[in-house]
């Protein structure tokens, strides 16, 4: 199973994930696990399976723009999509995803440096 979304055609576009978007997803995922916030044990076997079924199952185009992401979608190019679920968002760059993010009130933990093993 890939991720993939339907596009304003009612099309379904399928994603590629980059391998930096597995790795800071991982990096992610321990640091909630940490936190007690999600229970997902995330490794290298198992990344694409996860980074998938939370795409599909919970995340949804971000429709309104704040400030901020107006700035960076002007950085990245008017054909960069976000994509929030409930505890990350993946940023999408012509069919792929190319990295992902905490969201919300774990935003802060995206700029703590961990080690993966």
């Amino acid at each position: 199973m890939s991720p993939f979304y339907i596009n304003k055609k009612g099309k379904e576009v399928s994603l590629r994930v980059t391998y930096h978007a597995k790795l800071r997803f991982i990096q992610r995922c321990r640091k909630l696990k940490n936190e007690d916030v999600i229970k997902i044990d995330c490794t290298k076997d198992n990344v694409d399976e996860i980074i998938a079924r939370y795409f599909n199952d919970m995340a949804s185009l971000k429709q309104n723009l704040n400030k901020t992401t107006m700035k960076r979608k002007k950085k990245h190019g008017s054909d960069t999509l976000y994509f929030n679920s409930r505890h990350f968002t993946f940023i999408v760059q012509n069919a792929t995803i190319v990295t992902i993010e905490l969201r919300g009130e774990y935003r802060k933990l995206n700029k703590k440096k961990t080690v993966l093993r």
